[in-house]
């Protein structure tokens, strides 16, 4: 009788340790009192809140049709990933196909469990784009093998290999023009970037990581292609998923003042002037200087633009007309708000035959998909620009097939400019209109949940179970 109960007792206990097991993996999920229901896996994808789409991801996240629609919430705030995305997504009512997550140095392995369980939410999966910065010794050091950072590398991927096997996006080192110092022996020429990117990809790969994206990441910057070095900071296609933007728009006349297609071409020689707001009551923007000559924009580092980049051509595309209410404003001035250019960048030149950045990325990397992967609107003084600039979004992004991911970049303060998507007000609704349009409806199907021990568990002779551990 004795040994019948233990047994039941050994049964039951098992039963509850695979039980938690399951359900902390997103196997099980509670629901209603004591049920449980299934977790759609991999095989099943569970559609966005618009609803169901006939667009999922395929190889490499690289969608099968439509656009990937995502965001960095809370940049600049504090504010936790849950506490920041919940509120967003309740905000724009919509889930987010991607979301955008920094980190920085070797203090912690990534995804984070609080970014696994983002990702893995149970009908409202999602796919981590993690921006990683090693941040503690220079490009060169680091392509060269520095042993902190190799360490660091090879416990990533035996992090990655079990707790998160599905494919997520990965930069390195987002934005490197702004760091680059051509001086031979500095450890940070465009060539030790490319040297550093190449050894973190390969080494993470050697060791497992396969399921990495990888997003080279450039500033949508025009005086960056000018450089001498900037061709060099390309790592290489076997290295490199995805070509990546980070570019913003601003809401005060002059710099950056436009529409979608200045915001991603802009400098271009081809790209279209930048439109008179929408408002009437819009201030006047200052004269232009002609075009080519160097204007001084913020000087902040990035999010938002630095200094010293070129003004836009003032010579309209027939391509890309001004919108039918608006007429050419000036642009290429700086506004009375925006900082002085640095020294080091007035009088910065424009790369010849430079035709916007879109429009170079597209010819220079014609089988990569290209992703927005931080942009956003700085309200200015135009309180009407924003949410003309996400209604025009929605307007032109079929112009640009290559475009195959477009994150938001939301802060209420980076250096003093305010991206939020309500503010002012009326943004709002403009960017839930902008979100609900069916080319930014792609199913991302639920992640693949990590691999379970398959030894079962040890019976000790007193008849109890030790209960499994997760894979760390």
């Amino acid at each position: 009788m004795r040994r019948r109960r233990a047994t039941a007792l050994i049964v039951v206990a098992v039963g509850a340790v695979l039980a938690i097991g399951l359900g902390g993996y997103g196997l099980l999920s509670p629901v209603a009192g004591n049920a449980v229901r299934p977790v759609p896996v991999a095989s099943e994808p569970t559609p966005t809140d618009s609803g169901p789409s006939n667009c999922t991801v395929g190889a490499k996240l690289v969608p099968t049709c439509n656009v990937l629609w995502g965001a960095a919430t809370g940049g600049h705030t504090g504010s936790s990933l849950t506490a920041s995305l919940r509120e967003f997504e309740h905000q724009t009512r919509r889930t987010q196909a991607v979301f955008h997550a920094y980190h920085r140095g070797l203090g912690t392995l990534f995804p984070t469990a609080e970014e696994i369980a983002t990702a893995n939410e149970a009908g409202h999966p999602r796919i981590p784009f993690i921006n990683w910065k090693p941040a503690v010794a220079s490009w060169a050091d680091i392509a060269a093998g520095d042993p902190k950072v190799d360490d660091f590398i090879d416990r990533l991927a035996a992090y990655v290999h079990k707790r998160f096997p599905g494919p997520f996006f990965l930069t390195i080192h987002h934005e490197p023009e702004n760091d680059v110092d051509p001086a031979e022996g500095s450890g940070y020429t465009a060539a030790d970037y490319a040297a550093m990117y190449r050894h973190v990809v390969q080494r993470l790969r050697d060791h497992g990581a396969t399921n990495v994206v990888t997003v080279m990441t450039y500033m949508g910057y025009a005086k960056w292609p000018a450089q001498p070095w900037f061709d060099q900071l390309y790592p290489g296609d076997d290295v490199v998923d995805w070509i990546a933007l980070d570019v913003y728009a601003y809401s005060t006349p002059g710099y950056g003042y436009g529409d979608f297609d200045e915001m991603i071409n802009r400098g271009g020689d081809g790209s279209s002037p930048p439109p008179a707001s929408p408002s009437p009551s819009a201030p006047p923007a200052s004269p232009s200087p002609p075009s080519g000559s160097p204007s001084p924009p913020s000087a902040s580092p990035s999010p938002s633009p630095t200094s010293g980049a070129p003004s836009p051509s003032a010579s309209p595309s027939p391509a890309s007309p001004s919108p039918s209410n608006a007429a050419p404003s000036p642009s290429g001035t700086a506004s009375s708000g925006l900082p002085s250019a640095s020294p080091l960048l007035t009088g910065a030149k424009r790369r010849e035959g430079w035709s916007g950045f879109y429009n170079w990325a597209a010819a220079r990397f014609p089988d990569k998909p290209l992703m927005i992967g931080e942009w956003g609107v700085w309200s200015g003084s135009d309180a009407k620009h924003k949410a003309w600039f996400f209604d025009n979004v929605g307007t032109e992004i079929a112009r640009f097939p290559r475009i195959k991911a477009l994150i938001y970049f939301e802060t209420p303060d980076d250096n003093g400019h305010d991206s939020r998507v309500d503010h002012p007000a009326d943004a709002l609704p403009a960017y839930r209109r902008l979100g609900a349009l069916p080319i930014f409806q792609v199913t991302v199907p639920a992640a693949s949940p990590p691999v379970l021990p398959t030894v079962p568990p040890r019976l000790s002779s007193d008849g109890s179970v030790r209960p499994l551990k997760p894979p760390r």
